[in-house]
């Protein structure tokens, strides 16, 4: 049963890369993971539930599939790199992103809670981060940084923006949690 999950994530995940969500058919997706289009269904309720656990496992595993690591730092250092690796990680893997805000729309109960829990993941590694720095500001700096990050990286995607602005932006956020403490 697993195994049979992980081949339509694998396959889900491909068709991503060749082509925009909004094209990808499911059918194409079973074809590719040598399923009928049935057990797709016995395994997820809908494409958007599909491609919610396609973002959700990226985010948790990262694109190697294996646990990301973080390097030791200073707790205020350890803050700066999370949020450069989530730019970093869109300007790698855009199609992941442009992914999260067309989803969002989803009315399948299993894809929310997906991307619930897709969310949670950055959210918790920064307000992680932040409590090593100052435990007042972590749940609510980290909502701010996440809010700032998905809004400017959407817009960097559906108008063409500037991610020196998406880098500005979330450096002069950083400065007014941090510089202080």
């Amino acid at each position: 049963m697993q195994e049979r999950r992980q081949r339509l994530l694998a396959a889900a995940h491909q068709a991503l890369r060749q082509q925009d969500y909004e094209q990808i058919q499911m059918k194409e997706v079973a074809a590719a993971a040598e399923m009928a289009l049935g057990t797709v269904y016995q395994q997820f309720s809908s494409k958007e539930h599909l491609y919610a656990a396609v973002l959700l496992q990226w985010g948790v595993l990262g694109p190697g599939g294996t646990e990301r690591r973080q390097r030791p730092r200073s707790p205020k250092e350890r803050v700066r790199a999370g949020v450069a690796d989530v730019i970093t990680a869109y300007e790698r893997w855009p199609y992941l992103y442009r992914l999260y805000p067309v989803l969002q729309g989803a009315a399948d109960r299993n894809a929310q809670k997906l991307l619930a829990e897709f969310a949670a993941v950055p959210l918790g590694r920064l307000a992680s981060d932040l409590r090593l720095v100052d435990p007042a500001i972590a749940e609510d700096g980290a909502a701010m940084l996440w809010s700032l990050l998905v809004t400017r990286l959407a817009l960097g995607l559906a108008h063409g923006g500037d991610l020196g602005d998406v880098r500005r932006l979330s450096t002069r956020l950083l400065d007014l949690l941090l510089e202080r403490r």
